[in-house]
C-alpha cells in the first residue's frame, strides 16, 4: 500500500470485493482474493484494509462460517444489522481526514465506484484506481492456475435459437437507441449471445476504432469501472444491457429445458430430504455437514 512499485502514491485503505473482472458472484479459484487475504471463503462478502485494521463484511447467511474462517486481525462486520456501518461510513470514520483509498477499479462496477467516492468526499477522502492489483502480489506464489476449459457450441436443440438470430434481435436493439457498438463484459451475456459453455473467466474488453468514429456506444450499467472509463463520457449509454433481457425471455426450448432441470433438481431435493429426516434425529449433523451432504448429492447427481 506505500510500495511506489505498486502504486502511484501511498494509499490508507485497500478494498477488496469478492467478484472478478466480469462482476460474477461465483468465481475461479485464482480470481478468489478477497478470500486469500481473510480466509473467508463465502461468495458474498467485501474485505477493507487500512494500515491499522481489516474488516469484512458480509451478509447473515455467512456470520458463523466469516467467524469460524477468519482469524484475530479481522473484524467481522455483519451487513443488515442497523448498528453495522457501510463500508464508506466505516472508512470516514476510520480514517484520518483526506485519506487516500485504493482499488482495483476492474472489480467494482461503475455505480457503485461513483457512490463509494460520493460518500468518501464527505470526508475530504479520494478514492484512486489501483491497476496492479496488491492482491495478485501476495498471491504470485501459490495463485491457482487460470481455467482454460474449451469452448463448446450448444446445438439449436439445446438453445431454440441460433447466434445468428440473436445477433439481429441485438442490432435492432442498437438501432433503436442509436449506438454504434456495445460492450458485453458479463461472461453469462457473452455465453447466451453465442451459444457457448465453458467461456474461458477472461475475456477481455475489445473496443474498436473508438477515434474514428463519433456514434455513441452502449455499455452496462454493470460493467467494472474499468471498462466504462474506456468510452469517454459524453459517448456512453449506460444501462442495463439489452442481452440480459434478451435472456429474460425464454423460447419454448428454453421453458423445457428449464422443466428438466426442475424435475433433475427436485429429485434431488428428495434424496436429500430423506436423508435429513434419517439423520436428523440422531443429533450428529450440524449445518455444515448437512450442507456438505446436500452438495455431495448434487454433485453424484449431477454425474448421472
Amino acid at each position: 500500500m506505500q510500495n511506489k512499485r505498486y502504486v502511484n502514491q501511498p494509499i490508507h485503505a485497500y478494498i477488496i470485493p469478492s467478484g472478478d473482472s466480469h462482476q460474477s458472484e461465483y468465481i475461479a479459484s485464482c480470481d478468489q482474493r478477497r478470500a486469500f487475504i481473510s480466509g473467508f471463503t463465502g461468495s458474498s462478502g467485501t474485505a477493507v484494509v487500512t494500515r491499522k485494521e481489516a474488516a469484512l463484511w458480509t451478509d447473515g447467511r455467512y456470520f458463523i462460517q466469516a467467524s469460524q474462517e477468519m482469524d484475530h486481525n479481522w473484524t467481522l462486520m455483519k451487513q443488515g444489522l442497523p448498528e453495522t456501518p457501510s463500508e464508506g461510513k466505516w472508512l470516514n470514520k476510520t480514517l484520518e481526514i483526506s485519506s487516500i483509498v485504493g482499488a482495483d477499479p476492474h472489480l467494482i462496477e461503475e455505480e457503485v465506484w461513483k457512490e463509494l467516492t460520493r460518500e468518501l468526499q464527505t470526508e475530504g477522502h479520494s478514492l484512486v484506481p489501483i491497476t496492479h492489483n496488491l492482491i495478485d502480489v501476495l498471491w504470485a506464489g501459490g495463485r491457482p492456475q487460470r481455467p482454460a476449459n474449451l469452448v463448446l457450441p450448444l446445438e439449436i436443440k439445446y438453445t431454440g435459437c441460433s447466434t445468428q438470430e440473436k445477433l439481429i434481435r441485438l442490432r435492432e436493439n442498437l438501432q433503436e437507441e442509436n449506438v454504434f457498438m456495445i460492450v458485453l463484459t458479463a461472461l453469462d451475456e457473452v455465453a447466451y449471445l453465442y451459444n457457448l459453455r465453458g467461456v474461458r473467466h477472461r475475456i477481455q474488453p475489445c473496443i474498436l476504432s473508438l477515434n474514428n468514429n463519433t456514434g455513441k456506444v452502449w455499455i452496462s450499467n454493470h460493467s467494472s469501472h474499468a471498462v466504462t472509463q474506456l468510452v469517454p463520457r459524453e459517448r456512453r449509454l449506460t444501462k442495463l444491457s439489452p442481452v440480459a433481457l434478451m435472456k429474460a425471455v425464454k423460447n419454448e426450448v428454453e421453458i423445457k429445458g428449464m422443466e428438466a432441470c426442475h424435475i433433475r433438481d427436485a429429485t434431488a431435493l428428495c434424496r436429500y430430504f430423506a436423508w435429513l429426516e434419517k439423520e436428523a434425529s440422531k443429533g450428529t449433523q450440524t449445518e455444515i455437514s448437512a450442507a456438505e451432504q446436500l452438495i455431495s448429492i448434487d454433485k453424484s447427481w449431477m454425474s448421472l
